[in-house]
């Protein structure tokens, strides 16, 4: 008999980011004989509107982790009452597994872990890893000021979130952060003891994501730019996404080459086209609202892959996905300076160029020419290769593995 049982707890819609991030993860884990049943708690506003979409993707993540998937309505905000309601739900839940020696909860931000702590005080065989995705405080901070919150609310919040953390990883078994700057950033800001804390980036699976010089030069002569210097972004277009500067960037480097040429992998493919229209020459881009599968593809066909943020503490801690996507299919990378752990490993691996908010024109040209003149920069097998090394979900499983059977 197996005593133990292991629960995914999220308070997100199911969409894309789940996919990548979570369902991908617990696959992963499957195949080395842990499995997930997953519980998320939805506002109950999404949860009336998406009812129909949520049976559908219900019924999709069951067929992809071979586990159970409930997806419970809580009240209109995760404030107090949608907590009470969340542990209610959970408790209930859990009744049919008190027998078991080990109940593990791996929960996915602040929402749910104090739920599960919550619940420890009933169910003693518990064990808890909370999984920090980011500095929580300062994206809400970033927020904030942009919608003019007061400063006395502001502190107010900062205060609270402090207190909320330093309960959170004190009570938790295992913490998960996606990069050592957010790794120390929780230990400095509360206290956590740093033995407990492991780095887990956001990872690609290299079943998708690799090279192959075969399907990139299907892609390019399908697109007729055999002989194009291409640079990728992949993802979404807003100020989130420093969409302006990305568009600065690329509209100076094609006024002095006019063999660069741009694809734009995104859903918000008309918003994508009006930046294209604005600052690129007719004929010099490609936008496309291209599935999951198809991404790998256009990636292989590039060149180099473009992560741009602001300058910002949520951006200091951070780790996109994309950027193990970009390195895995073997993409140089233009990258901002201070994202996460990934803007030194681009430069201490030479895999690219990092840009600055105060960098000229004149600069951006200058580090770009220097990097493609570079005689000693990796080839695309190269990169894919350190890019597996460093990113692909099945050279963490054994890790993983073993912090959950040791909870």
């Amino acid at each position: 008999m197996n005593n133990r049982v292991y629960y995914s707890l999220i308070k997100e819609y199911p969409k894309a980011v789940i996919t990548s991030q979570v369902v991908e993860y617990l696959q992963v884990l499957q195949d080395n004989g842990i499995k997930f049943n997953m519980i998320f708690f939805i506002r109950l506003g999404p949860y009336i509107t998406g009812f129909k979409d949520l049976k559908f993707h219900k019924k999709e993540i069951e067929k992809k982790i071979n586990g159970h998937v409930s997806i419970y309505p809580i009240g209109k905000s995760y404030g107090s009452f949608s907590k009470f309601i969340g542990t209610c739900i959970l408790s209930l839940k859990l009744l049919k597994e008190k027998k078991k020696k080990k109940i593990i909860l791996h929960t996915r931000g602040a929402f749910v872990a104090e739920i599960a702590i919550t619940l420890r005080r009933i169910y003693k065989n518990i064990g808890i890893v909370y999984d920090i995705r980011g500095d929580s405080l300062a994206e809400y901070i970033y927020h904030a000021k942009k919608q003019n919150v007061s400063e006395k609310k502001i502190e107010k919040i900062t205060r609270i979130d402090k207190k909320m953390q330093s309960k959170l990883v004190s009570g938790a078994n295992q913490i998960f952060c996606v990069s050592n700057v957010l790794k120390e950033r929780v230990v400095e800001k509360y206290h956590a003891e740093k033995d407990k804390i492991n780095v887990i980036p956001c990872l690609a699976d290299n079943k998708k994501f690799y090279f192959d010089q075969k399907i990139r030069e299907r892609i390019r002569d399908s697109l007729s730019i055999e002989n194009k210097y291409v640079f990728v972004y992949s993802g979404g277009m807003g100020y989130w996404h420093y969409t302006d500067k990305v568009f600065e960037i690329m509209r100076v480097l094609m006024n002095i080459w006019d063999n660069f040429y741009f694809v734009i992998l995104t859903g918000q493919t008309e918003e994508a086209k009006k930046y294209a229209n604005e600052n690129l020459p007719n004929g010099s881009y490609y936008i496309k609202k291209a599935t999951r599968e198809e991404v790998p593809n256009y990636l292989m066909a590039a060149d180099m892959g473009i992560l741009l943020r602001e300058n910002h503490p949520l951006n200091e801690v951070a780790a996109p996905t994309k950027f193990a996507e970009y390195v895995m299919t073997g993409l140089s990378i233009m990258i901002s300076e201070s994202i996460g752990d990934y803007s030194n490993f681009v430069e201490r691996h030479n895999l690219g160029f990092v840009v600055t908010n105060k960098n000229s024109r004149k600069e951006y040209i200058n580090k770009l020419s220097a990097f493609l003149s570079d005689t000693s920069k990796l080839s695309r097998e190269e990169i894919s290769k350190l890019g597996y090394k460093n990113f692909a979900k099945i050279n963490y499983s054994n890790k993983l593995n073993t912090i959950y059977k040791e909870l």
